[in-house]
């Protein structure tokens, strides 16, 4: 039984993941906080900004803001299940 819900786990995985591919548009940079850009698109002068500002612990602000963004894209979502796999993408 465990195994196949391992590879049930597996086929949902390669369904869900193409379809929510962390591709931020400027919509949804913009409604994360400010430091989210520099640090999803790794902006150049934004992201040594932020990183002097924010200090070491800028290069795990991209958990925050992919959180936020699937957040968002689930409020956005055509249905549940698409709902559900935004909110269980990371």
């Amino acid at each position: 039984m465990r195994f196949s819900g391992f590879v049930n786990f597996l086929l949902l995985a390669c369904y869900v993941l193409p379809a929510t591919a962390a591709d931020w548009t400027d919509a949804e940079l913009k409604a994360m906080p400010p430091f989210c850009e520099a640090r999803l698109k790794h902006t150049p002068g934004q992201y040594d900004y932020w990183y002097k500002t924010l200090g070491e612990e800028f290069v795990w602000t991209n958990h925050y803001c992919e959180g936020i963004g699937y957040l968002n894209r689930s409020y956005g979502a055509h249905n549940q299940r698409e709902a559900k796999a935004m909110l269980g993408t990371h």
